[in-house]
């Protein structure tokens, strides 16, 4: 697997580990992801972006909760999903080692 540089695969790993506890619509997700310090005052368009291109790659399907209320799509994580994030979290821990030694190298 490939993987982006920057802030674009870890958006697409919080939003998927999010679904991971089951299905949500946007506005759940974007309080959720707000709350960590890396993505805190993310943009709404952001992360409708990253849900129509993990749509796309297959990663999540939506369907439309019309009860109660206005309209609000529901996203649910795929197989394919579940298996780009532990994939990603493989590929983070290969790194993890390098990090370590590096924030090591900077305090001493």
């Amino acid at each position: 697997m490939r993987w982006r540089k920057g802030k674009a695969d870890f958006l697409k790993a919080m939003v998927l580990a999010s679904l991971c506890a089951g299905p949500k619509h946007g506005y759940e997700m974007l309080h959720m992801i707000q709350t960590s310090p890396f993505y805190e005052g993310l943009n709404p368009g952001a992360l409708y972006r990253v849900l129509r291109e993990l749509e796309m790659e297959g990663f999540v399907v939506s369907s439309w909760s019309l009860g109660g209320g206005p309209p609000k799509r529901i996203y649910y994580i795929t197989k394919e999903g579940r298996a780009w994030l532990e994939a990603f979290k493989s590929f983070l821990e290969g790194y993890k080692v390098y990090l370590e030694e590096l924030i090591k190298r900077k305090e001493g």
